[in-house]
């Protein structure tokens, strides 16, 4: 057999794309093998869902031991800094979409990116402690 390809640490197919791990960081490729997202996170996986807006989906990244969010072509909406990501359902709850930490400050945003809430203990979901 003839190698086509590099080879992968990782190799996992999850409907239409491929998630990819090489040199010990994850990225996706599509269905043809084209890169979407670069291999530069240390792990990628889906982002909650919204129950208002079923067709949005998007990926929790951690990057350097931080936590952010980008859409599914790669396009950051949250920059991945923050110490924490406070557990969440399958669905988001009504009044914002994730939850981060940071120096044990709570961060609440919308599926936009937009800050809704900072500080507080944040909410009974979160898990950090």
């Amino acid at each position: 057999l003839k190698q086509i390809g590099p080879k992968y640490q990782a190799l996992e197919k999850k409907r239409d794309v491929w998630f990819f791990k090489k040199d010990n960081k994850w990225g996706i490729m599509d269905k043809a093998y084209k890169v979407i997202i670069p291999n530069t996170y240390s792990s990628i996986m889906d982002g909650p869902r919204i129950k208002g807006n079923p067709d949005f989906k998007c990926y929790i990244v951690v990057k350097n031991g931080l936590y952010g969010l980008i859409t599914l072509t790669g396009e950051s909406i949250i920059k991945p800094a923050y110490e924490c990501l406070c557990g969440l359902a399958y669905y988001s709850p009504s009044n914002y979409y994730i939850e981060f930490k940071k120096s044990d400050v709570s961060y609440k945003f919308n599926e936009k990116g937009e800050l809704i809430e900072k500080g507080g203990k944040g909410s009974p979901a979160c898990f950090c402690e």
